[in-house]
Formats: C-alpha cells, structure tokens, sequence
C-alpha cells in the first residue's frame, strides 16, 4: 500500500510537471519567422529641423513631440507639421537637457522626457511647462535608476523606465516613492533581462526588447510574463504603440512589424520608402505612420 501511494504521488506530480510544461509552451508559443508585406508605405509630408533626433510621440489630440540629442531639448508640433513651441538647452536645471532618449506623450494632460545624463525623468505639460521631476540619484531614496534609456506613462500613475545604468526595467510610483523592478523570474533586481525598448499599449500590457533572450516579452499588469516571442534583430528595433497593437521598427533594415499587444501574434509587416535615411523611430496616429529620422518626421500613410 505503501508503495501504491509513492506510485500514486509520483504519477501525480509528474502530470503536474506535464501541465506546467504545456501551459509554458503555450504561452510562448507564438513566433516570428518571416515577414509579410502589405502594400507599401508612401510619403505625404514632413517638417522639422532637428540635429540628431530620438524618439517620437503624438498625444490624442494629434501634437506631435519630438526630443532632440543634439539641441538638447523638446519640440512640438501640431498634425499639420506646424512648430507650436520648443524648450531648447543644455544643461541640469528645470528646462535643460542633457542627452534626452526618450518621450511619452500618451496621458491626456502631461509629456513624460527620459533625461539621460540627468538621471531623471522630467514631467512636463502639453504646453511643455514643467511639472516635475523624477530624479534617480537622489541618496537614501527608494527610487534608484540612472542613465534612462525610455520611459512610458500608465494612467494609474506609474512611469517604466529602462534603467541604462542597472540593466533592467522598473515601474515608479512617484506618489508614494516606491519603485519595482520588471522580471522574468520575480528577482528585485531584474537583472537576468537587459531591456532595449519598451511600449505600453491600450491594454496596460508591457511589451519589452529583451536582449539578453533576444525575445519580445509581454508582462501583464501584475508584471508576469504573459507572452514571448523570439526575434533575432532585437539590438535594432524601436517599439511603439497605439491602442492594442505593438510596432516593433527594425532600424538598419527600415521595416515595420505588427503585432498584437495580448499575446505577440505576428501580423503583418511594411517597409518604409527607398529614400527614407537614418529613420530612427515612429509612432501611429489614426492610420498615419509619422517616421522620426536624425533630421526631421515624415509621414507616410498605406496605400
């Protein structure tokens, strides 16, 4: 009887073992082999001046907000391409930047600017007033990251960051002060992940390039891993959103992949025009593709 117990436990915990295996798998199962193009990408118009430009977001009203490496500083612009305001200059006080990498302009009423040689995230309005700060080098705080490579805004209040100068990803909640690194295996640390890019979409999922697995990998809003993907170029892509889809932009080769933002599924794919150069980034907006290169934004729509 003994015996038929151990062999009962044995059979149990390895069909358990079975079940974990297949719900892993399962949930991982998704995979990108080869693109699939639909139609072609054509120019419509372009505006701005920018030196060396790196990212790119449009809020609901259509302004588009571009940060620029080289000024150093923030530009907006309306749909039409029209320059509204632009807060330009070097250096570390409130309307200064130093090597800006990223901004978010998804929240109704704030911009969101990852500062990089700041250490900071700076908040500003649509207006590009400045709010507030999210600074990452302060001593004895609780929110530690340096170097941030992007940043994205929820509307509970949380901002992602790619920590540059730790390797991870972390959301903040710069309202209570608490900070909480995104990882695979749940470690305070998320260093088993080297994050490249990340994006939020409508669903509050977070997709991030991961180059340590090469992979694309979604956490869900209790910060599991709900789905990934593997992707070789993964050291070239840029990630965007707009509502429940995930643009994942392959730089040195100028295509556009799609995918959806529950589970990776691959879509499909577009590529950008022959003479577009040192296209950097891009961003959706109501089915206009606004592609950021070094020098200015060109808008392409499908045809």
């Amino acid at each position: 009887m003994k015996n038929r117990g151990v062999l009962e436990c044995a059979f149990i915990f390895s069909a358990l073992l079975f079940l974990s295996s297949c719900a892993a798998s399962n949930s991982n199962s998704n995979s990108f082999e080869k693109d699939t193009f639909s139609g072609t990408l054509r120019v419509q118009r372009q505006f701005g001046n920018f030196i060396n430009a790196s990212a790119i977001s449009i809020d609901a009203f259509g302004n588009v907000y571009v940060v620029d490496e080289g000024a150093p500083g923030v530009y907006k612009f309306n749909t039409k391409g029209d320059s509204i305001r632009g807060v330009i200059a070097l250096g570390k006080e409130h309307n200064q930047f130093d090597e800006p990498k990223d901004i978010d302009a998804s929240l109704t009423n704030s911009v969101a600017i990852a500062d990089r040689n700041n250490h900071r995230i700076e908040i500003y309005s649509k207006d590009l007033i400045w709010q507030a700060t999210i600074s990452g080098h302060i001593s004895g705080s609780k929110i530690q990251f340096g170097y941030p490579l992007a940043v994205r805004a929820s509307s509970a209040g949380n901002y992602y960051i790619i920590d540059g100068e730790n390797k991870r990803a972390v959301s903040i909640q710069p309202e209570n002060g608490s900070q909480q690194a995104i990882s695979l295996s749940g470690t305070t640390t998320g260093a088993e992940m080297n994050p490249l890019s990340l994006a939020l979409a409508g669903n509050e999922f977070l997709t991030i390039a991961d180059a340590n697995s090469h992979s694309l990998i979604i956490f869900n809003n209790a910060y599991l891993p709900q789905s990934r993907i593997r992707y070789n170029e993964i050291h070239n892509i840029k990630l965007s959103s707009s509502d429940n889809i995930i643009f994942a932009f392959t730089k040195n080769t100028n295509i556009i992949r799609v995918f959806d933002a529950n589970d990776l599924s691959y879509k499909v794919s577009y590529v950008l025009p022959e003479n577009l150069n040192h296209a950097v980034a891009m961003f959706v907006y109501k089915g206009e593709y606004y592609i950021l290169t070094k020098e200015k934004v060109i808008v392409c729509s499908k045809e």
